[in-house]
């Protein structure tokens, strides 16, 4: 009995292991569909493919567009369909839309591309690496969340210098082509280890200690009749969206944000990595937190760092500029942790993909919606202050909001997940 249980005790952490690997390759390989590897290419999307900044910055949106609307089919379809076709699907789309994108001519050609990227990339990959660690984890999910999401920062670390060397030394093309290569290497063997088996069989363990039927646990706290968020589960969507809606709002303007303070690219430069170094630290700190603190209070604070670091960046002097960016860097990284535990903890493991689907819709919404504002308010005022004000205000009600969401009275008691 002893030796059989011992068995079980190592599958389950080979299991865990194996998980958590797969959820960090997941983030790390979404690469190229993230801003700060396509940004390397614009030049090259310009000269070849034949279109206007403007043009492409129109379509850029556009394709984060899709992208959100296709992370809710997605998470639709990996509580239909084993996650191993998804992960083999998405891999071998992904290397191809590399070589398509290589060769990107015209408005559609480049329009195609970018969506295929933004949609493959930034949306499905970490989309199934958070789908994989909520499937394996009940326990210790938090630092799961955090470990997988490090992944990505890692990448947005190392890749940017390698990839600029490379389009200098080889062109932007057959750079593209090399990344879709290494897309394979890295996906295609690591599908072996992806669960092969219906979502059904994989279990839908809600509750750990004390089993038995919880208010929490009924379809209708997540989805009303027609398949619509409730409101207790639409507030969280608006909440997990505010971090993504400002951080890539101010990071995407800064060059023009930050030279209105008398900053150059080289302040710049200082800030965003400010920014990269506080969110590594956050999301692993963040996870460690999320196994221990009250999930709604952790949202409730990243939402008024992300307030405070505004009220910063509207003060004038090059001074807060940095303190500002690592804030704002900090509160993001932490709302990205909830946002990848937040789910499980609340409603269990029951079509847990729709809803992971759900919110990252909402965040890719958010990351596009936030550099127009900025934008939309410079054009009106001639000055990013009313933008930067709105966005304050909006994550002061964010934080408000997610006091009252994770109140007693309006929310039952995190589930306490089976591992």
């Amino acid at each position: 009995m002893t030796s059989l249980v011992t068995s079980e005790a190592a599958g389950r952490l080979g299991g865990r292991a194996r998980a958590l690997a797969l959820a960090t390759v997941a983030y790390t390989a979404s690469a190229p569909g993230q801003s700060f590897l396509i940004s390397l290419f614009v030049a090259g999307f310009l000269r070849h493919g034949g279109v206007s900044r403007s043009a492409f910055s129109a379509m850029y949106a556009l394709a984060t567009v899709c992208s959100a609307v296709w992370v809710v089919l997605l998470g639709r379809l990996a509580e239909r369909f084993a996650l191993r076709r998804l992960w083999l699907g998405v891999a071998l789309s992904l290397a191809g839309v590399c070589w398509l994108a290589s060769a990107a001519r015209g408005v559609l050609g480049v329009l195609v591309s970018l969506a295929l990227l933004r949609m493959l990339g930034q949306g499905s990959l970490p989309l199934l690496g958070t789908v994989i660690a909520n499937r394996r984890f009940g326990r210790g999910l938090g630092k799961a969340v955090a470990i997988s999401r490090s992944g990505h920062i890692l990448a947005s670390i190392v890749l940017p210098p390698v990839i600029a060397a490379l389009i200098v030394s080889v062109g932007w093309a057959t750079t593209y082509r090399l990344l879709g290569l290494c897309v394979l290497v890295l996906l295609v063997p690591a599908s072996w280890w992806v669960d092969k088996r219906q979502p059904g069989a994989v279990g839908t363990s809600r509750v750990g200690e004390g089993s038995g039927t919880s208010p929490a646990l009924r379809r209708s706290d997540r989805f009303s009749k027609t398949d619509v968020p409730t409101r207790h589960a639409g507030v969280l969507l608006g909440l997990l969206a505010i971090g993504p809606l400002v951080s890539t709002a101010v990071s995407v303007q800064a060059l023009s944000l930050l030279g209105r303070h008398g900053i150059g690219i080289t302040g710049v430069g200082l800030a965003l990595s400010a920014f990269g170094a506080a969110a590594a630290v956050a999301t692993l700190g963040g996870g460690v937190l999320a196994d221990r603190v009250r999930l709604g209070t952790l949202l409730a604070a990243s939402n008024a760092g992300i307030a405070l670091a505004l009220a910063l960046l509207l003060v004038s002097g090059s001074a807060v500029v940095l303190p500002a960016f690592a804030v704002l860097g900090a509160a993001s990284a932490l709302g990205g942790v909830v946002g990848g535990t937040v789910w499980l903890r609340t409603y269990g493991r029951a079509e847990i993909a729709k809803l992971q689907g759900l919110a990252s819709a909402a965040q890719i919404a958010g990351a596009a919606l936030g550099p127009l504002t900025l934008a939309m308010a410079l054009v009106a005022t001639g000055s990013y202050a009313v933008g930067l004000l709105a966005m304050m205000l909006l994550a002061a009600a964010g934080t408000l909001a997610a006091v009252w969401w994770s109140s007693p009275r309006h929310h039952s008691n995190e589930l306490h997940v089976e591992s």
